[in-house]
This record gives structure tokens, C-alpha cells and sequence, in this order.
């Protein structure tokens, strides 16, 4: 079972010609010093262990000029290391992005955005962290993991945990309770009127455990 400390990171990177503000980060180059500039309106930035795989989901709301976008990660949250890219959709509509990464790791995993422009300046976003431990391994917390649409969703722990949420695969948090004091069996009602893959997350101070499910008509 995957464990997460995860966190829906919601950021702006604004790119502009020749200019700095405290948000910018700017390969500073004189090779990429070119005024051509561009703008990435970035947002709910997730990344969700699975099945083996990580699962990144942004979605963007403008992209002017913006060639890619590379995934970085690191073990540490200094040193990162490329993991892929996807090529910028472009345009001023929204647009949503899913990048799976086969990294496994005991322990933090740390991921971050870079948008990269045509003339080669970039930003970065926030990172986010992910947590893998094979303590956890094969912990289903949630039966049976396929719901049906508009039906409570059951649990069973033998932990305390403080909330329990749904979300989407974008990282949208779609329901919350409080649990506090709840063990053994019992049932949330996070119907979900949509079909598709959702997580459910049980956290507290110290930490939290995520499982995905899948929600049919």
C-alpha cells in the first residue's frame, strides 16, 4: 500500500520578457536571453502513488509561448533529476496533463514542474511530496475498492485517523469528514455523482494513507 503526504499545490508561474519579479526563475543565460518570453497559468499539481507507478496531474489555464513542460524529482528536495516531459498544449482554454513515473523509493519522493519557454527561460513550481513505505504494503482500507455512483463508501482501520476525503484524479479534494474516534467498519458518504478513478485519503498529524478506487454507473 502507498502512503502520501500529499498536498494539492496550487501555483501561478508567469514568465515575462525580460523582466524579474519574486516568482521568477530564469535560466539566466545570455544563450537564452531572447525576448520571446512566455506565460504557463499552472494549477493542481498532484502527484498520487499506485499500482507501481506515480501519477502527476496538472491542469493549466493559459499557455502562451511555453514549448514543454519537464517533471523533475529527488530524493532529497535539492537534487532533482529528470523523470520526462510533455510537449505544452498551448492556447488560453484549459488544459489538463497526466505524466506516470516508475519510481520507487522508501521514503520522501519530491516532485516539481519546470515550464520551459522557445527561447529557453523556465519556472518552476512548488514541489510536492510523495511517501512510499512497504510497511503499508497490501493495506486496503477501503471495501470493496469499486463503488457503485451515488453509493456511501465503506471502510475498515484498525488506526485512528483525524479526516477521511475523496478526490479527484486532478487532486481536488471532493469531500471531507471528520473520523476521529472511528475504527473498525463504518461508511462515509462521499457519493460521487461521476464515473471514473477517485482516491480516498485517511490523515492525521503525523501522517495519512491513500488508496484509489474506482467509481461505476
Amino acid at each position: 500500500m502507498w502512503k502520501i503526504y500529499f498536498s494539492a499545490v496550487r501555483f501561478t508561474i508567469v514568465i515575462l520578457l525580460l523582466s524579474a519579479s519574486p516568482l521568477i526563475a530564469f535560466n539566466q543565460s545570455s544563450n537564452n536571453a531572447r525576448p520571446t518570453g512566455g506565460i504557463a497559468a499552472t494549477h493542481d499539481f498532484a502527484a498520487i502513488p499506485g499500482n507501481g507507478l506515480v501519477d502527476i496531474y496538472w491542469n493549466t489555464s493559459l499557455e502562451i509561448n511555453v514549448e514543454r513542460f519537464d517533471i523533475e524529482y529527488s530524493a532529497d528536495g535539492n537534487n532533482y533529476a529528470l523523470a520526462g516531459s510533455l510537449l505544452a498544449k498551448g492556447g488560453i482554454s484549459d488544459n489538463e496533463y497526466h505524466f506516470k513515473h516508475s519510481y520507487l523509493k522508501e521514503g520522501d519522493i519530491y516532485y516539481r514542474l519546470r515550464a520551459v519557454n522557445f527561447d529557453g527561460s523556465f519556472q518552476y513550481s512548488y514541489p510536492v511530496i510523495a511517501e512510499y513505505s512497504d510497511r503499508y504494503l497490501n493495506y486496503n482500507f477501503v471495501y470493496p475498492s469499486t463503488v457503485r455512483r451515488g453509493f456511501p463508501v465503506k471502510l475498515f482501520t484498525n488506526e485512528n485517523f483525524d479526516r477521511a476525503e475523496m478526490i479527484s484524479q486532478g487532486g481536488i479534494v471532493l469531500f471531507k469528514q471528520n473520523i476521529k474516534g472511528m475504527t473498525g467498519r463504518f461508511e462515509i458518504p462521499a457519493t460521487i455523482n461521476s464515473s471514473g478513478i477517485y482516491y480516498v485519503r485517511l490523515s492525521r498529524n503525523d501522517r495519512s494513507m491513500i488508496q484509489r478506487i474506482v467509481v461505476t454507473d
